[in-house]
């Protein structure tokens, strides 16, 4: 099976100039005044807050790191991620196997970004988080590479967190 790619019309040449300029000419002067970023956005483990291979303008509040935070972070070198916070210093994080809520301190967490369709833990985790730790997952918990892999996040690889964005 061959597959045939259209070739691109100068409309949507022009059209992808426009947005790459449009994120620049945005990006610039709302980073200097409000604190923003451009992350490029690869793969479906925040999906459906965030899609897929989407770039996305981030403009970030001042202040700490909270759960249900999305965050952009950059794990021991590793390429950026972008992922929600379900877990804050000194919490117990508790996943039992299953579609179930996660556990935060004992009470269920609430989550109402969640699509709970993509919700499905396959192992028992319980995690207790030191002083600069965060447990992040993405969104669609059936596709997500995060903490339940990697174990806590330490503070220090958030890059940013943030509640205001726009994708292009």
């Amino acid at each position: 099976m061959t597959l045939k790619v259209a070739p691109v019309t100068p409309a949507e040449r022009r059209r992808s100039l426009f947005v790459l300029l449009a994120a620049v000419l945005l990006t610039v002067p709302f980073h200097y005044v409000f604190g923003c970023m451009v992350h490029y956005v690869h793969g479906l483990s925040m999906y459906p807050t965030l899609d897929t291979d989407r770039t996305v303008v981030v403009l970030w509040p001042w202040g700490s790191v909270e759960r249900g935070d999305v965050v952009v972070l950059e794990h021991e070198g590793e390429k950026r991620w972008c992922k929600r916070v379900v877990g804050i210093p000194g919490d117990r994080i508790v996943i039992e196997p299953g579609t179930g809520p996660i556990f935060v301190n004992g009470e269920p967490l609430d989550e109402p970004y969640l699509d709970r369709t993509l919700v499905l833990y396959r192992k028992h985790f319980d995690v207790t988080l030191g002083e600069d730790e965060y447990y992040v997952l993405g969104d669609n918990r059936r596709d997500s590479y995060d903490s339940r892999f990697v174990g806590p996040i330490l503070a220090s690889e958030i890059l940013v967190t943030f509640d205001l964005w726009f994708q292009l």
